[in-house]
């Protein structure tokens, strides 16, 4: 009898945020389980038509005062309270507490629709692929429902504790003790995780990439200027600044056309500073093309010669947008953060930077690859094919990960 599976989201199948990465894995998921799909969302989502069955979408409401003071009160919560005093000063662990009883609060208020779910199509495992309040709430839940399976995924905002604004990810040891498996999207993920909260975890946990679908390699012949392109959203974090700069400090003998893919609150203030920076540079040009459909990049990749991806992140779980530039045969610059240096191996399938680096070494990244030979950038193409063939293949990894899922008792 095939077990039913209970998929919670941040959005799919509606809209187009996590569809990209997620619906080669979900298609691989009907052939093994009954898919049940709640899509948490912080706005109605107006278009409720979509071509997957057993799908539908909860507006998540911010939690009153009065709620998250109901939450203090509780155990689990005086306990997380506790463990959240560590390594910080008073301002600090306010903080904390607020974000922890607002934590329990919104697990609160989806309980009850997860708990209907689970009860009217009796669901065997619930697979939360962000590990958020939902998770939470679905371990919370194991007292009225003990034979349900629990598996999360990690990927970086949900992981990392600087990626929050307390600089702490609340509840994390109550959500592993009450998983049966955790999933991590790269090794320094998961690393990362047993180092923060215990090795005691290691035993549930493993890694499973996420991958991106099959694309055609770009055809890379202008050898008279080179196609630098970069995609991510424009927020600090992403540091687009230093991509300019290190632009900027090029010698005028090196001809690039850098286009960037995506938005973001950044936006305004970045194309100010490229227009300062760059915009007189006659062996430079650049180009913001905003927010793309990820189904358009390849062909748009394709029309522009793309030889060369860049990120300088701060901070990272294992950027699709990496995977995909491997998977057409374009080498990488990116910095040594999450689990970026297990896809950008320096001087092979693209050029490692420092987690925090100078301009001048970004530059110098860029120059390397400009005055490369042809044979060893058509090398290099290669390898970052191989490495995506063998670690960022969508298909293969969603069918690893189905494997490990069906082992689940």
């Amino acid at each position: 009898m095939r077990k039913r599976l209970l998929l919670i989201t941040n959005g799919f199948p509606y809209g187009n945020s996590e569809r990209s990465f997620l619906l080669t894995e979900y298609n691989d998921l009907l052939k093994d389980f009954d898919v049940h799909t709640l899509a948490l969302s912080w706005q109605p989502i107006l278009d409720e038509q979509v071509d997957i069955m057993n799908a539908q979408w909860l507006l998540l409401e911010r939690p009153s005062v009065v709620d998250a003071l109901l939450q203090a009160g509780k155990p689990a919560v005086i306990r997380e309270m506790w463990s959240a005093r560590q390594l910080c000063g008073r301002n600090a662990y306010l903080k904390r507490l607020k974000a922890i009883a607002a934590y329990s609060a919104r697990t609160a208020l989806i309980e009850d629709k997860v708990a209907e779910l689970c009860e009217a199509n009796a669901i065997d495992i619930i697979y939360t692929y962000w590990c958020t309040y939902a998770t939470l709430a679905a371990v919370r839940l194991k007292k009225r429902f003990p034979n349900i399976k629990i598996i999360t995924r990690f990927h970086g905002y949900d992981l990392y504790d600087e990626r929050t604004p307390e600089n702490w990810q609340p509840f994390r040891n109550e959500i592993a003790k009450g998983c049966d498996k955790l999933c991590f999207a790269c090794e320094s993920g998961m690393r990362y995780f047993l180092h923060r909260w215990g090795q005691v975890w290691e035993k549930k946990s493993f890694v499973s990439y996420l991958g991106c679908r099959r694309m055609t390699r770009v055809n890379q012949n202008n050898l008279q200027r080179l196609s630098l392109v970069s995609c991510s959203n424009m927020i600090p974090l992403k540091r687009i600044d230093y991509i300019i700069k290190a632009l900027a400090a090029l010698p005028p003998e090196i001809q690039v056309d850098w286009h960037h893919f995506g938005d973001g609150p950044e936006r305004a203030r970045l194309e100010k500073v490229a227009e300062t920076a760059l915009g007189k540079r006659e062996n430079l040009s650049y180009h913001f093309w905003g927010q793309v459909d990820h189904a358009k990049l390849n062909q748009i990749y394709q029309d522009i010669g793309a030889q060369l991806f860049i990120t300088t992140s701060s901070t990272e779980g294992v950027p699709v947008t990496i995977q995909e530039a491997l998977g057409m045969g374009i080498p990488a610059i990116g910095t040594a953060v999450g689990g970026i240096p297990e896809l950008v191996i320096d001087n092979r399938t693209g050029y490692l930077l420092p987690a925090d680096p100078t301009v001048e070494q970004v530059a110098h990244a860029i120059i390397s690859y400009w005055r490369a030979s042809k044979e060893e950038k058509r090398k290099m193409s290669d390898l970052a094919y191989a490495c995506w063939h063998s670690v960022c293949d969508a298909e293969k990894n969603a069918q690893r990960f189905i494997r490990i899922l069906k082992t689940i008792e």
